[in-house]
């Protein structure tokens, strides 16, 4: 949930943003699993790609499917990630074809902004 202090928002854009986090919920549950779990440990856990990448290895377990843990390397996991996010804002701009503003500088932040 988005903490949102009832006093400084009106009715209609906390609606809004409800029914929006609803849907952003919703494009992240549609996900494959590891996207999801490469996206919580970018934006919630707030790893960087080498982070993730050694985190990987520590476990000897490879979050990108068709690559072996012994030939991952960073850049796999910055496509990786970018994938996810293009599904994501996919499945989003889907939703909202009017909002020709909503790209994905704005995904990145919303992310950055509330996790998942």
């Amino acid at each position: 949930e988005l903490p949102i202090a009832a006093n400084e928002i009106g009715i209609d854009k906390r609606l809004i943003i409800k029914e929006f986090l609803s849907f952003f919920k919703e494009a992240i549950n549609e996900l494959p699993d590891l996207q999801v779990q490469l996206l919580k440990l970018r934006y919630k856990h707030k790893m960087s790609a080498k982070d993730i990448l050694k985190f990987c290895n520590k476990l000897n377990f490879s979050l990108i499917p068709d690559k072996d843990i012994k030939e991952l390397k960073e850049h796999d996991i910055f496509y990786a990630l970018n994938t996810a996010l293009k599904d994501v804002l996919k499945r989003l701009t889907m939703r909202y074809k009017e909002e020709s503003s909503f790209g994905m500088d704005n995904l990145k932040y919303i992310f950055e902004e509330i996790g998942i």
